[in-house]
């Protein structure tokens, strides 16, 4: 923003502001679909110089930046500036709106557009709306049916990440999600939460000899997240 808060350079499919000529180009490109940037050695296209940078990385193989607290490593700095933070704790960027904290700028910026109702990115097949530029990408794939993250081990391709590292546990085995009552695993949230409404249903015909404290506590089971993936699942997923 510049010191008078003036955003000179404004989208004219969606309002979108900027102070920045440049980046008005490439959010432009979300509307037209638009990807001049191509990798030389895969049919990857992409509207953004920095995705194909990283992009690149996938056939050299190369990630300099290293972090020096886990195995993590990336092709890219502010991808390793922020990951360190998971082991800081550190949550420098605060909402002035409410009591909201996060690790990284781009997180803030989704968030403060739930205070102001903004939903600055636009689908250019159809009316849908967000406020959040990574999940206007997932929606469009809904209609241009692009599938980019491809298994290693067989021909199942999903239109994101999550999705492949949730296919590769039927090949590795991993299972991060576990019963808190039992020694149930999965590799899959939604099981576990299946699985735990079992027990729900046990304790409830009990009532007399229960707390309904901890029936209530026992249905939550299954809502947290699994402990990070592991780096040999994480590697085989990045894009």
């Amino acid at each position: 923003m510049t010191h008078t808060g003036e955003k000179p350079f404004t989208c004219e499919f969606c309002g979108y502001k900027t102070v920045d000529r440049t980046d008005l180009m490439k959010h432009r490109r979300m509307h037209t679909g638009e990807k001049p940037f191509t990798c030389e050695e895969c049919d990857f296209r992409t509207g953004d110089p920095k995705s194909l940078k990283i992009h690149s990385s996938k056939h050299t193989g190369e990630k300099p930046f290293e972090c020096e607290d886990c195995e993590f490593k990336t092709a890219d700095r502010s991808s390793l500036r922020t990951h360190k933070r998971i082991h800081t704790g550190e949550k420098p960027f605060t909402c002035n709106l409410c009591d909201y904290r996060t690790r990284d700028r781009k997180s803030l910026a989704v968030h403060k557009r739930k205070h102001s109702g903004e939903k600055p990115f636009a689908c250019m097949y159809c009316e849908y709306k967000s406020n959040n530029r990574s999940v206007l990408t997932l929606h469009v794939r809904i209609h241009t049916g692009e599938k980019p993250y491809a298994c290693e081990e067989c021909d199942y391709r999903a239109t994101q990440k999550a999705a492949l590292v949730s296919h590769m546990r039927t090949h590795t085995g991993v299972k991060p999600y576990a019963c808190d009552i039992c020694e149930f695993k999965t590799g899959y949230r939604s099981s576990l939460i299946t699985h735990v409404g079992t027990h729900v249903r046990e304790l409830k015909q009990h009532p007399f000899f229960l707390d309904p404290l901890v029936v209530a506590e026992v249905s939550h089971i299954g809502e947290q997240e699994p402990p990070s993936t592991s780096p040999e699942v994480a590697s085989k997923a990045c894009v």
